[in-house]
């Protein structure tokens, strides 16, 4: 940018002010001279006399450029070290509809601890304990039989599309944390609550009498 700017300051400069100002270091800065030598250079000037300072100042310059690449690199690789490993958008969406709308919170929850923000993880799980409790109340009091499936999809939606957006940011950039130990604790969760529930209704021998005894517990 300096360069460009000497150029246009010195282009109706005459060969004697040219080198009046590569001679005078200490008025003028090395940029200012260097710009003077190439332009005395371009008009067929002699700057053999010049040479060592116009090739220092070139090696400077590059030495310069080379080590700003280097750092831009490595800031660039330190940027990418520092992604988050997030459970991303869509698994959040799927436990929400697979299981339960307090598990997909449960990884959105875990998002924002690991990011930081720690108030976002209290608004979750306080918004998926009173969502779920919310729907119970309302299929007890009005006697309607809520599909669970629907509540848990517009729950995932809730919580990827404006709790996720509001906390952690809509371009968030992040690594996708693997989906196995999650589902795995997810399933032991449901296979242990679903032997406390066998367990409770009489230990039936077969999956039809459970389903029964369940919605006769229901009701």
């Amino acid at each position: 940018m300096e360069q460009s700017f000497f150029t246009s300051a010195y282009k109706d400069k005459t060969h004697e002010e040219l080198i009046q100002i590569i001679e005078d270091n200490e008025t003028y800065t090395e940029e200012a001279r260097y710009t003077a030598i190439i332009m005395l250079e371009n008009r067929g000037g002699d700057i053999s006399k010049w040479d060592p300072f116009k090739q220092n100042y070139e090696n400077t310059q590059a030495k310069e450029k080379r080590f700003n690449e280097l750092l831009k690199k490595q800031q660039s690789q330190q940027e990418e070290k520092e992604e988050f490993v997030l459970y991303s958008k869509n698994l959040i969406l799927i436990f929400c509809i697979l299981f339960s709308t307090l598990f997909g919170a449960a990884l959105l929850a875990y998002n924002m601890k690991i990011a930081g923000k720690k108030q976002g993880v209290t608004q979750v799980l306080l918004f998926a304990l009173f969502y779920v409790l919310g729907g119970v109340l309302i299929s007890l009091v009005f006697q309607t039989d809520m599909s669970a499936l629907f509540l848990n999809v517009i729950s995932g939606f809730i919580l990827t599309e404006y709790y996720w957006n509001k906390h952690l940011g809509a371009t968030v950039k992040y690594v996708k944390k693997s989906w196995v130990k999650p589902t795995l604790i997810s399933l032991v969760i449901v296979f242990v609550f679903m032997g406390i529930l066998w367990y409770m209704l009489g230990a039936p021998t077969d999956m039809e009498t459970f389903m029964k005894l369940l919605e006769e517990k229901k009701g």
